[in-house]
């Protein structure tokens, strides 16, 4: 099993189009031609506007072959479509849960999520997953958090680690995140990870992320 994360960075202004496109197009063609659903689809609330979701496939040969006979069934609906491309850049990537880790989210809407994007220091990866579940997870609880998943990122600079917190809704995102932002990170965590920071809200890269609900509708 392994999970790809897509990332599409959209022209400012058109992300309402980005949406339409997922919800009225590639959702029902996905059903349609047996390519899995997203777990999850979000907007961040950055400066550069990016959809970013997540699909979950049994294997990288079904992945490719799906992708494969799914490319000329996209660019005819992109030829119907008859628009100018709003989507500037996409990225992806494949990651790899942590053990116990299966990618729940707050169910109960509205749900929102927080992704904290870190890099371990060589050596560390295993040890940073460990110090994250000993003590990390429970402050992220304490703060608001419903459900706390992390990853590895497979692809690009490594290690590198991503772990998604799940909130019940964007006040307690806020109040949660302002007080992480002050919580210092602790001596175990610290020493592990890149940069001199010792905050959680200073260490790493960390993005909010709204869920379209209409993924679950339209299920």
């Amino acid at each position: 099993m392994l999970i790809e994360l897509r990332r599409y960075a959209v022209a400012n202004g058109q992300m309402h189009k980005m949406h339409e496109r997922m919800s009225a197009m590639l959702l029902p063609l996905f059903d349609e031609h047996s390519i899995p659903r997203p777990i999850a689809i979000w907007e961040n609330q950055e400066a550069t506007s990016t959809l970013t979701w997540m699909v979950q496939w049994p294997s990288f040969e079904i992945r490719q072959d799906a992708w494969a006979r799914f490319a000329p069934i996209f660019a005819a609906a992109r030829r119907k479509e008859g628009t100018p491309e709003f989507v500037s850049r996409t990225t992806l990537t494949v990651i790899a849960p942590w053990p116990e880790s299966t990618f729940e989210f707050h169910r109960m809407p509205p749900g929102c999520e927080t992704a904290w994007h870190v890099q371990p220091r060589i050596g560390f990866g295993i040890g940073f997953m460990a110090a994250c579940r000993e003590t990390a997870f429970d402050r992220f609880r304490s703060a608001g958090v419903t459900h706390v998943n992390g990853c590895n990122l497979l692809f690009g600079a490594l290690p590198q680690a991503l772990v998604m917190l799940s909130w019940p809704n964007e006040v307690t995102r806020a109040d949660g995140m302002a007080a992480l932002a002050k919580e210092f990170i602790g001596s175990t965590l610290e020493e592990m990870l890149l940069g001199d920071e010792t905050t959680f809200g200073r260490r790493g890269e960390w993005e909010d992320l709204d869920r379209a609900s209409y993924l679950y509708h339209d299920a």
